[in-house]
């Protein structure tokens, strides 16, 4: 892969270190969850369909008490479009030119 490959390794662990830095990477919890669902006014089934979980799926988090962290981005982004808040979720200003200007490979 040369030097694009470790372009696209150092943004990905950049990336990595942000939601580190946001308490992303170690996912949301029921309480958070809970909290969401009070903030933009629906159920629990509501808020699981808008990121496309399954029921099931939704049981299981909020019996172990850990979303995944795929799940815990999706709220953290309704959470701040709900709050209007500017602290920055995706790290777009972390993304290298070489790596998005660059043509899919196939």
């Amino acid at each position: 892969m040369g030097e694009t490959g470790s372009i696209d390794e150092c943004v990905a662990e950049r990336i990595r270190l942000h939601y580190q830095r946001i308490n992303l990477s170690q996912g949301w919890d029921r309480s958070q969850f809970y909290e969401l669902c009070k903030l933009i006014h629906c159920t629990e089934q509501e808020l699981a369909a808008l990121v496309n979980m399954k029921k099931a799926t939704l049981s299981r988090c909020l019996r172990e008490n850990k979303f995944s962290t795929e799940a815990s981005l999706h709220f953290a982004l309704l959470e701040a479009t709900f709050r209007r808040s500017t602290r920055s979720i995706i790290p777009l200003e972390l993304l290298a030119k070489e790596s998005t200007m660059r043509k899919p490979e196939g």
